[in-house]
């Protein structure tokens, strides 16, 4: 039987994954189609259905809530690291990325812009690094980084941080 001609018969819109674990009841029936068809909704299978869907939707709430949970912690650590790093006085533009060809081509970019008189450029490995949050320590990145006063001691500097791909 085919997933059309068990919407068609039941008047239930499985999806392609739920229909494989209805076929395999259908190959476990004895009897045909129309029988199965009417076997399962007399015996509850869209309830079973929808009970299921219903899990499925809770359990993907739970883990998106979980990874929401993940992402506040990993900006508020980001934050704080990036306050850490531009209490130094000086400020950064930084630009991250998996590929080294990227990054080298963007620092040399980020040389030609020179918009200070002390603007440092470079690129590298994202090995450990106390100008870049932790959380992109060894995770097979690559930088472009201006370091730079921006000219006045009294203005606040910024830290900028782009991440590519």
């Amino acid at each position: 039987m085919l997933l059309s001609e068990f919407t068609t018969i039941t008047g239930v819109a499985p999806t392609a994954e739920e229909y494989e674990e209805i076929e395999k009841e259908y190959y476990d029936f004895d009897g045909d189609k129309h029988l199965f068809c009417d076997s399962w909704v007399e015996n509850g299978g869209m309830y079973k259905l929808l009970n299921e869907r219903y899990r499925r939707i809770s359990q993907l709430t739970e883990e998106l809530d979980a990874k929401d949970k993940q992402i506040v912690k990993m900006k508020q650590a980001v934050s704080t690291e990036k306050n850490q790093i531009i209490g130094n006085g000086c400020s950064y533009i930084i630009y991250l990325t998996h590929n080294h060809s990227v990054s080298f081509a963007i620092a040399e970019l980020l040389g030609q812009l020179k918009r200070y008189e002390y603007w440092n450029w470079s690129c590298g490995r994202v090995i450990c690094d106390c100008r870049i949050p932790s959380i992109y320590h060894n995770q097979g990145l690559y930088y472009a980084m201006a370091e730079h006063n921006n000219g006045d001691w009294n203005i606040t500097p910024t830290y900028e941080l782009h991440i590519l791909d």
